[in-house]
């Protein structure tokens, strides 16, 4: 299983690498709304933002894994 941050990490993943068979899951699916913005220009309440989002998204492929709903 990969787990890409959003549509440009997966596009380039499998830019690179054509043949991948795994399952590939966008952290931005596992969450409500949308993509997860990139706090890198931004100030400490933007990457709390960003930190949560994560959080959330992570938490959320915890329970698809637990419940065996990745494959």
């Amino acid at each position: 299983l990969l787990v890409a941050f959003d549509e440009l990490n997966r596009a380039t993943v499998l830019d690179r690498y054509p043949d991948l068979r795994v399952p590939m899951v966008l952290l931005r699916d596992l969450l409500d709304g949308g993509d997860i913005a990139d706090p890198v220009d931004g100030g400490l309440a933007e990457f709390e933002r960003c930190y949560q989002r994560i959080a959330e998204g992570v938490a959320g492929l915890t329970g698809l894994l637990s419940t065996g709903g990745v494959a």
